[in-house]
């Protein structure tokens, strides 16, 4: 195992995070009739999002993990783009309830996980 695999986690972790916040000013963008950059945000969005966590999930299963540093600045990272987004009057509730949708998800595979 290399060092720089953790670290390349860490930037993936970030981007996801990135990816995960710009909902909000898709959904902005699509309620104020401008859908055309709402779809631009959106595909790019979507692009490196599923990227990134293609990415981190192949190297998870080969027990590669982010360091602690990355979990840290991933969480300071969701924390004040939410901040910034309420600041800027984008619907920052929608990135909030996308990663209740994940955590939710995850914790209901964990669990179908440990009863079989």
């Amino acid at each position: 195992m290399y060092k720089w695999q953790n670290y390349v986690k860490d930037v993936s972790m970030v981007i996801f995070t990135v990816s995960l916040l710009s909902s909000a000013p898709v959904v902005n963008l699509f309620f104020s009739g401008e859908t055309a950059k709402g779809y631009i945000i959106l595909m790019s969005a979507i692009f490196f999002g599923t990227a990134s966590f293609v990415l981190a999930d192949y190297w998870h299963k080969r027990n590669i993990h982010a360091t602690p540093y990355g979990n840290i600045i991933s969480l300071l990272t969701f924390v004040t783009g939410i901040i910034t987004l309420w600041q800027y009057g984008f619907y920052f509730w929608v990135p909030l309830i996308l990663c209740a949708c994940f955590i939710s998800f995850g914790y209901i595979i964990a669990k179908n996980e440990q009863n079989k």
